[in-house]
């Protein structure tokens, strides 16, 4: 997403006569700012803390609004700063914005896509000093699933810059488009695109860049300079500070061996489509996950905590599971209740709600069950990791006297073995055959670390007092 600084005027809903003028800045990896010179005569209304304004590119509506500063100088000039979580480049929206499509662009999508309009086989032919030279541009076609709301679609488009007497540089770019069945509020199409982040970030096995989000509605036209519509719909870009972005400069380009699966592997549009439906059910699960991958920097007790929180909520979500039958846990209630004082009784309710819930390591041990084809080779037998894991969850979690007996380095290959296995769990969840993924067990996305792993486990055993057989 690109960076942006310019001046305009501004207002907020409902008080475009109190306009006043300041100046917008944004950049991905920063923060979202408005400074205005002077202050509003009216606060943000109370449930809309939207401001408007109209800056160089055109209208723009910032979202999620706060003041942070208010100065007063001596000589009467007084500035106010307001932050936004995010903006609208191209409209001013209502309070609840919907709309019927957005697109999308994603860094590594070319690679993770492997598409290319060129024809490899003539570019192979030309020779050093070739008097003529022909090449093809074969014409990309759309790749399109449905899922239970809309459609998503895959589209390759390509392009010419750096054109001059000397060449021309051809390149290609791929998008991917969601097209609503009925117009889709903002904050839904926000979490469908993370979704897709998601999706896409388990199949490459890194942190990709969102760099460009464009929301489009059929009742939003693009205008002419007379003031008259025209039949194509406005671009409505969406810009938002990332938690993580590396700007072009700094990227560098992606192998397919580093991809867990490319997108023909994981099942092309359909799996997408699959995704979009199948990861509603377990987003909460999804977003812990994902912080591992894209919060900048975090602690590692954090990080094993977050993504061991992550894969028993998912077990829970999409396993369910308890420690014995219900009917039998239910009898074995009744009859602890009928020896339990009334007063007591909410006391031990509240104690027991959640008794026959199925333990950490029974659910640990049922998802690396699941993954096994794939991430036996990394974690050992799945018994022996899920008590191991389990234990050191209770280690963190139940703050003692002392400092903790497991060091960083073994908490970050622990989090990436939980890792591993909950994301094989989730791409199983969502459809992808386990077939597919049986084969990428020895790859490198897969065992890179795999002996790493494996020495923290043990060293943690022995410091956890626990067996220390190394089969």
């Amino acid at each position: 997403m690109r960076e942006l600084d310019s001046a305009g005027f501004f207002w907020l809903p409902s008080h475009d006569d109190d306009r006043l003028a300041g100046r917008l800045t944004y950049s991905p990896n920063g923060v979202l700012s408005l400074t205005l010179i002077g202050s509003f005569e009216n606060s943000l209304p109370v449930g809309d803390t939207r401001i408007f304004g109209v800056i160089e590119s055109g209208e723009v509506t910032l979202l999620d609004c706060f003041s942070t500063r208010e100065w007063h100088g001596s000589h009467g000039i007084s500035e106010s700063v307001f932050r936004a979580n995010s903006m609208l480049l191209g409209l001013l929206s209502s309070p609840e914005p919907e709309f019927l499509s957005v697109t999308v662009r994603f860094s590594d999508l070319d690679s993770w896509i492997g598409r290319t309009p060129f024809d490899d086989h003539d570019l192979r032919d030309l020779g050093a000093w070739e008097r003529e030279a022909v090449v093809k541009v074969r014409p990309l076609d759309d790749v399109t699933s449905s899922f239970s709301r809309g459609d998503v679609t895959v589209r390759g488009v390509w392009n010419y810059r750096d054109r001059s007497i000397s060449g021309i540089t051809l390149y290609q770019q791929h998008c991917i488009i969601i097209a609503y069945e009925s117009l889709t509020p903002l904050a839904e199409i926000i979490k469908d695109v993370g979704r897709l982040e998601s999706f896409i970030t388990l199949c490459v096995d890194f942190s990709i860049d969102l760099d460009e989000f464009i929301v489009r509605r059929p009742d939003v036209k693009v205008q002419m300079l007379s003031g008259e519509d025209v039949s194509a719909q406005r671009k409505i870009e969406y810009r938002a500070p990332r938690l993580k972005y590396r700007p072009q400069s700094e990227r560098k380009e992606r192998n397919s061996f580093e991809f867990l699966l490319s997108f023909d592997e994981a099942g092309g549009a359909t799996a997408l489509a699959r995704w979009l439906d199948a990861s509603v059910r377990f987003q909460r699960a999804l977003d812990s996950c994902m912080s591992t991958r894209y919060a900048e920097r975090m602690y590692a007790e954090n990080r094993f905590l977050n993504i061991t929180y992550a894969a028993e909520a998912f077990h829970r979500i999409t396993q369910g599971g308890t420690y014995m039958d219900q009917e039998e846990y239910d009898r074995l209630m009744a009859a602890y209740l009928e020896m339990t004082p009334d007063d007591r009784k909410p006391w031990f309710l509240g104690r027991m709600g959640y008794g026959n819930d199925a333990p950490l390591p029974k659910r640990l041990r049922s998802l690396a069950v699941i993954s096994k084809e794939v991430t036996r080779p990394l974690i050992g037998r799945e018994g022996r990791w899920a008590q191991t894991i389990a234990q050191v969850r209770n280690e963190l979690t139940h703050l003692g006297e002392g400092p903790s007996k497991i060091g960083g380095s073994d908490l970050y290959y622990l989090s990436e073995s939980v890792f591993a296995v909950l994301r094989v769990c989730m791409l199983v969840e969502s459809g992808i055959s386990t077939s597919v993924l049986a084969v990428k067990g020895s790859t490198y996305p897969v065992a890179w670390h795999s002996e790493k792993i494996k020495e923290s486990v043990q060293s943690v055993r022995e410091k956890l007092g626990l067996a220390s057989d190394r089969k």
